[in-house]
């Protein structure tokens, strides 16, 4: 009897053994799920697949180096199709179905902002690229809630910035008639008051995303006889207005001013777009070490230069994996949201510092003038391996994250545990 018992003891020690050394391997083996939904369909999808791009090039070569931790990263992606209650459906189902253990969204800023709402609820990590909605890191502000792109706030203040340091002072401000559009338009207009009190804003206008015909709107602007417009618009919206501004003499009239340009509008809208002053998340030709790798990589896996939707997705995937490293955990979010809340990533152009108090990236902005399209690939500041025949901002000018960051107390923003 006793060599029976003997005998199971022995076993049963062996099992325990055994899921003992197995427990870790298997682990290692679950992979990390990020849920990213973003803009795949419809007329903004184009931007969309930009954010794709820098996600799945970040997650390979993660995979590429054995992971995060030991474990595989998995991508899933949903289109929000730019619909917030749409997004919000799809990232329930993201978190509750496919057990995704982080949230990224990109475009637009009524889908971040709705998204966010919602994470307290699926107490799930969010962190944000493209939505640049200021309520998202202001009085809407969650724990779960991280965005790494400037705020509209950042972008308005910025292109106020330059536009002051102008002679212009009669200003028309035209706006895309959702949350960023009207939040740059107020932004710029507060700004750019305290910046040069005697400027007069002459009119105002909000128009709906998809508008396709601006001639309404463009012969308003030139009937107020601005001499500056500012354009809180994007995306295709802004292409057909810089084309109709083109075509109507409105380009000829008034020097204009926006707090957004990307590689998409550039391309089509060609020479529409040259003159254009403007704010940008990001730009290829920023001129250091980092960026010039980033522009190759780019380069090699898509033929094309990369733009901001590329940069803040690569970026954010590569911020977490730091964070989860350093935190020594995936499951643990609170351990990890104090890891991201002083987080610092040595950039492309700089330091990004996230700001605990409201899970705002601190980062430096961007600010050029668009020119024709380079003669030949000499022209460039650097080398690219990718054709750029569309213009562009040859010389990006970098402004200080302290110069254009809303302080604090002025954000709205209380932060509760």
């Amino acid at each position: 009897m006793k060599t029976r018992d003997a005998k199971w003891g022995a076993l049963v020690v062996a099992i325990g053994l055994f899921g003992l050394f197995q427990v870790p391997c298997m682990a290692a083996d679950k992979p990390i799920k990020l849920g990213m939904h973003t803009i795949l369909s419809g007329p903004f999808s184009d931007f969309g697949q930009l954010g794709v791009n820098g996600y799945k090039m970040a997650v390979e070569e993660l995979n590429a180096k054995g992971g995060i931790m030991g474990r595989p990263v998995e991508l899933i992606m949903e289109d929000s199709e730019t619909n917030p209650q749409l997004a919000v459906r799809k990232v329930n189902k993201l978190v509750l179905q496919d057990n995704v253990d982080f949230i990224f969204t990109s475009s637009s800023s009524n889908v971040g902002l709705a998204v966010s709402k919602i994470m307290p609820q699926l107490q799930k990590i969010h962190l944000v690229n493209g939505a640049n909605s200021e309520e998202i890191t202001g009085k809407d502000c969650n724990k779960y809630t991280f965005r790494f792109g400037p705020s509209t706030p950042m972008e308005a203040r910025t292109t106020a910035m330059f536009a002051s340091q102008q002679p212009y002072k009669r200003y028309y401000l035209l706006g895309a008639d959702y949350n960023w559009g009207h939040s740059e338009v107020k932004n710029f207009r507060a700004y750019m008051s305290k910046l040069k009190p005697e400027v007069e804003f002459v009119g105002e206008d909000f128009t709906p995303l998809g508008t396709k015909d601006f001639a309404a709107y463009i012969n308003k602007i030139d009937a107020a006889k601005p001499d500056a417009v500012f354009l809180g618009i994007w995306g295709a919206d802004f292409i057909t207005f810089l084309k109709q501004a083109k075509q109507l003499g409105l380009k000829d009239k008034a020097k204009l001013f926006a707090p957004l340009i990307d590689v998409p509008v550039l391309k089509a809208a060609g020479d529409a777009a040259v003159g254009l002053a403007s704010h940008s998340r990001y730009f290829f030709t920023l001129d250091t070490p980092q960026n010039r790798e980033f522009v190759e990589k780019i380069a090699k896996r898509y033929q094309t230069v990369p733009d901001y939707e590329e940069e803040q997705a690569y970026t954010s995937v590569m911020i977490l994996a730091k964070a989860i490293e350093k935190a020594g955990t995936v499951e643990d979010t609170n351990k990890l949201i104090s890891t991201l809340e002083t987080i610092e990533w040595n950039w492309l152009w700089g330091t990004l510092k996230m700001r605990k108090e409201d899970h705002q990236a601190i980062r430096d902005t961007i600010f050029g003038e668009v020119v024709a399209a380079p003669a030949s690939q000499q022209d460039l500041p650097f080398p690219v391996s990718a054709t750029v025949d569309f213009p562009y901002i040859r010389k990006p000018i970098i402004v200080p994250a302290d110069k254009v960051a809303v302080p604090i107390e002025e954000t709205g923003c209380k932060m509760e545990y």
